[in-house]
């Protein structure tokens, strides 16, 4: 009886093994097992044309269930058939190899939060840290600055966030923060990138003046 070459063996043969001399001299006298070869060495150029992703190694189940579902669905007068199906299985996983690819993609995890920067929130007069600020960069692309602090009297105004510049002479107000303790506060990422690091709360008046009052409660300035 002549034994044929396992479905493993041909397809370490197809992605580049060498065969011995016995198998060597099998193949050029067997017709089934060289046009299998062929087959399979045309599979694996195809595979390795394939452009590179980012996959992940399918369980070791997926080969028995492919194998065995190949050996269940051959028709019985042609018993051999099976191994050309079978071996395009393992090519499948061994070729997939190539270029650092495997066949089965993994899951693309969902975008998430970035932290920038971030900053205490000291008092001006004693250095006391009361709070926080931290620059992040949402999933969706937007650029958010959050401030949270101990709850922080108003008095008879209000109490408004302020990016100040590096240069101390521009600001520009982000926006208020209306329960006295946390928000978050849209930012353009081109101030950041201007210059606009040092976060300041300050209280104001409830009057028509939209420059910063001079009363400052707590400041940082963010570390990039």
């Amino acid at each position: 009886m002549t034994t044929h070459p396992d479905p493993e063996r041909l397809a370490a043969l197809a992605t580049g093994d060498t065969p011995d001399a016995d198998l060597a001299a099998h193949l050029a006298g067997c017709g089934d097992c060289s046009s299998d070869l062929e087959a399979l060495r045309d599979l694996t150029g195809r595979l390795a044309g394939l452009e590179p992703v980012a996959w992940a190694e399918p369980p070791a189940t997926v080969q028995a269930a492919v194998l065995a579902a190949a050996r269940a669905d051959t028709p019985a007068p042609r018993p051999r058939r099976w191994l050309l199906v079978a071996a395009a299985a393992v090519v499948g996983l061994v070729a997939g190899v190539l270029g650092g690819r495997l066949l089965w993609p993994v899951p693309v995890q969902p975008p998430t939060e970035i932290v920038l920067a971030s900053t205490r929130l000291d008092t001006l007069d004693t250095g006391v840290q009361e709070g926080t600020a931290t620059l992040v960069q949402t999933a969706g692309g937007a650029v958010e600055l959050r401030v949270a602090t101990i709850p922080v009297s108003a008095g008879d105004g209000y109490l408004e966030v302020w990016l100040i510049n590096t240069d101390g002479k521009r600001m520009v107000s982000v926006g208020v923060l209306s329960n006295g303790t946390s928000g978050a506060f849209p930012v353009a990422r081109g101030l950041i990138d201007a210059g606009y690091l040092i976060v300041d709360i300050s209280r104001e008046g409830l009057d028509d003046k939209p420059q910063h009052s001079g009363d400052s409660v707590v400041r940082g300035k963010l570390s990039l």
